[in-house]
């Protein structure tokens, strides 16, 4: 029975492991997105916690590796949500609804996020790796998205899907930059994002495609 008991022990340590690395990753999350990268240090993590320098260094050699741990852990996310919409064979029309919700969830253009400002100013080599994977992420979701409109007859039958997603995910790129220098456009947000959506949807809709655009629209 003994080796079982340390089994059972040996399992417990490393759920506590994996419990007290989320709980560090999760605080830092907010910390960081609060007062931005440069202002947290993690002393002040570890005073949020509870913890000693000594545990959080057991996880994270150093700053840069958390603020990495969280960048990773916000595409996850972002991933995952796109894989639940995905798999709930949403419609193109399903997913287009939703981005008012995410707007929603954007805090307002005109205020620098400040962990994103820190990241570019304080860790150019981590943001750019950042923004790399970001846009091979868009360009994953921008295809599939527009692989589901052709399939369902919303989209031209002769789009090049290669050539779109990548203009697609350059247009949100682009918006990443402006989003966190935000130029003085003096518009709203929501006005912004129902043009630029309305001028690319009318480029790839097929005749099907506007028709019920048109319809969706008079609503």
């Amino acid at each position: 029975m003994q080796p079982i008991s340390r089994l059972a022990q040996t399992e417990r340590d490393d759920n506590d492991r994996m419990d007290t690395r989320e709980n560090i990753v999760v605080k830092a999350k907010e910390l960081f997105g609060n007062y931005g990268i440069k202002s947290v240090s993690m002393d002040d993590i570890c005073k949020e916690l509870g913890i000693s320098k000594k545990t959080l260094y057991n996880y994270f050699d150093q700053k840069d590796d958390l603020v990495e741990e969280t960048l990773t852990r916000s595409r996850a996310h972002v991933e995952e949500m796109f894989e639940r919409v995905m798999e709930e064979k949403k419609t193109v029309w399903d997913m287009i609804a939703l981005l008012p919700d995410l707007l929603q969830r954007m805090p307002d253009v005109r205020k620098v996020p400040p962990f994103f400002y820190d990241l570019n100013k304080y860790y150019p080599v981590l943001a750019k790796k950042h923004n790399a994977l970001v846009y091979q992420q868009n360009l994953k979701m921008t295809s599939a998205f527009l692989k589901r409109g052709m399939e369902e007859k919303m989209f031209r039958d002769d789009l090049d899907v290669e050539v779109t997603a990548h203009f697609l995910s350059r247009i949100h790129a682009d918006a990443l930059s402006d989003f966190i220098s935000p130029p003085d456009y003096g518009l709203p947000l929501r006005r912004i994002v129902d043009s630029v959506t309305d001028l690319v949807l009318r480029s790839i809709l097929s005749e099907e495609g506007m028709k019920k655009y048109d319809v969706i629209r008079r609503k």
